[in-house]
This record gives structure tokens, sequence and C-alpha cells, in this order.
């Protein structure tokens, strides 16, 4: 009996091969199959494969000649699959040997159609679900795969930015989903990976308003109530709202969302300057309250991965923001997967001989620096 199949996309991906078949290889969790999907690769992928996964009968390998996308290759997956349940993974990130390991034993401790990777509470409504739900990533999740079948949950091929559909899907038709911080997923997102392909981006930032356009035909047609319409909004605005980094996009995206904006980074930057001037605050708040609201508002700061990767945090009557800004990058935190502060301070000593926290540096000069 397979308890889990895991798919594995890959896509012109050969030098990032080694690292994560081996961590693939090194899961502790007996009965697991990979199937790994060579989307019309035309590197060296089909060969390096094939070495390095020999004789493993766990592994089974499936090439196709043309390039149709992650979703058709995750599709293709899932119509072959055999595990009961379903879980998602790509070649640039990693995770723990225990891995799945962990997500299937909670999930069938609780008999929860959704084990999720993630810190929280355990939701009783649908309402709760799209609350935990930090952005659409589908690789932090467990899926039982009866359940996926039973509605017919695919992904939208021929779009880049499908995960989210499909998210919202396995969760709306979820029973149960049990969340757990005794593992976690590392995501990166490698220069060369899709997200960062100038030559998708168009392409992406279409992809997604016809995301959202689904996404809203499907909440109306299974009658969202308004406090469910409105975590779904908020859920959408977590997933797009700072990718890509575009105003014409942005405000767009708030349209499409209705979204009308209480605040911004320029306000809030705004009286807080006024609040100093007139010396209600002294200069180190200020310094403090001003790295917060540009954490609070890049990119490079993810809330949910900072508490998944760091207990102490999770522990801390600090918010995660104010958290990292005071002790975190001085114990070799990282704010997210996507910045390595620790890389950031080593190679510009003069940043570290300052002693300012690395991505507020980023933020202020570094990026404009180069």
């Amino acid at each position: 009996m397979v308890k889990v199949s895991v798919i594995v996309p890959t896509y012109n991906r050969e030098k990032y091969l080694p690292a994560a078949i081996d961590n693939l290889k090194n899961q502790t969790l007996q009965d697991i199959e990979f199937i790994v999907v060579d989307d019309g690769s035309e590197d060296n992928t089909a060969s390096v494969l094939k070495t390095l996964v020999g004789k493993d009968k766990r592994f089974q390998i499936i090439h196709y000649k043309d390039n149709q996308g992650p979703s058709y290759a995750r599709n293709r997956g899932l119509d072959i699959a055999k595990g009961d349940y379903i879980g998602f993974f790509d070649i640039d990130d990693s995770i723990p040997n225990d891995y799945y390991e962990v997500l299937y034993d909670i999930a069938v401790k609780t008999k929860s159609d959704i084990a999720f990777a993630a810190v929280g509470q355990n939701p009783n409504n649908l309402k709760e679900k799209l609350d935990l739900l930090r952005k659409g990533c589908i690789w932090d999740k467990l899926y039982k795969k009866e359940r996926i079948d039973a509605f017919n949950i695919r992904f939208e091929e021929g779009l880049y930015t499908a995960d989210t559909l499909f998210t919202l899907q396995a969760v709306y038709y979820s029973k149960k989903m049990t969340l757990t911080d005794q593992t976690q997923y590392n995501y990166a997102l490698k220069k060369d990976s899709i997200g960062y392909r100038k030559e998708t981006s168009a392409k992406r930032k279409d992809d997604i308003f016809i995301v959202i356009g689904k996404i809203k035909d499907f909440a109306q047609k299974k009658s969202f109530d308004k406090a469910e319409e409105e975590s779904l909004c908020a859920f959408l605005n977590r997933c797009y709202a700072a990718y890509p980094n575009d105003k014409n996009f942005q405000k767009k995206l708030s349209y499409v969302l209705g979204v009308k904006e209480k605040t911004s980074p320029q306000k809030d930057l705004f009286w807080l300057k006024i609040n100093k001037t007139l010396h209600l605050i002294n200069t180190p708040t200020y310094k403090e309250r001003r790295a917060i609201i540009f954490f609070k508002n890049s990119s490079l700061f993810d809330k949910e991965w900072y508490l998944i990767q760091y207990p102490e945090a999770r522990t801390s009557t600090l918010e995660p923001e104010q958290h990292y800004y005071r002790k975190g990058w001085k114990l070799g935190f990282n704010p997210s997967a996507a910045f390595d502060g620790n890389a950031y301070l080593a190679e510009h000593g003069d940043v570290k001989a300052s002693g300012i926290n690395p991505l507020e540096h980023y933020i202020l000069s570094g990026q404009f620096e180069g």
C-alpha cells in the first residue's frame, strides 16, 4: 500500500536535481512513491534523473517531449498517483527527512483531509481555514487523494498561477484540516525560476487575474457568506499584493478585489515622521517603528515562514517583525527564504560593522546601490 504519492514536476533544472533527489531518497516514511515529471526539458534532465534514481523503485520517471507547464505535469501525476495522500515538491526546494512521515502521521491520527505544516489553531469552518492561508502554496500540505478525486480537483492547465485555485478548492472541500508545527517546507525562489523570468512576466500578471476570476466564480457558485468573502479577499490580497512589484498591477488588483486601503506605508511613515518631529517619540523608537513598517510591506519578510522556522519567535510576546528587528537577525535568523541576512552581512562588511539590521539596510539603501 502506498501511503503518500509525491508529485515532482521539473523543467530544465538539472543542476538542482542531485540535491533534490537525495532529499527525497532520505525521506523516512515507508511506502512512499515519487512521481517525477520531466516536462519537456531541453537540458540533461532525463539522463541526470536516470543516473540519480538508479534502481530505486520508489521513483517513477515520466518524460514528455514538449513543455506543457507545471499544471499539466502535476495533473498527469495526479492521474497515476496511488497514494492515500498527495504531496507536491519542487526541485528548487528542500524538506526535513521526516517531512512526509510527520504530515502523514498527523493526517491519519486526526482523520484529516489536509495536513498543513503551519503555525496556528486548527480551523473549525471555512472562514477560519481561509484566515490561516497566508498564500496559495500547495507544497506545505498533504491532501487526501480520495477527496481530491471525488471533486475532480485539478490544476488549470496553461496558467502559471493555478496553485491558488487548487488550494482554495482543496480547502473548501476538506471536511477537516489539521495544522502542525512539527515540520516545515523550505521554499526557495531561484533567480532562474519561473517566478523571476522576464519573458513570462506579462503572462504571469494576466494569469493572476484569470485565476482570481475563476476563484470569484467558484465562491459565488458555492454561496460564500459575507464573512467568508472578506476572508477570501484578504487571502487573495496576501497571495498577490506584493507580486509582482508593479504599481499598475497592484491598483488593478485592489480594484478587482474591491479593496480600499485605509492606510499605506507612505501614510504610516508620514505620521511616524510627524511624531518624531514633535518629539512625541525618541529616535530609537522611530527607527524601530519605521523598520517594522518596511518589513510588513516587503515581500522579503514572510511572517508565517519566520514563525515556522524559528520556535523562539513563536513563543515570544513580540510580533514577528519586531522580534526580527530586535533579536532575530542578531541570532542569525532570516526574514524569509528569499533573503539571507547572514550572507548579506558577510558580503558587506561595512553594514555588519554599523550594527544595522540587514533587511532594513537593504530596503533603505542596499537595493538602490545594487
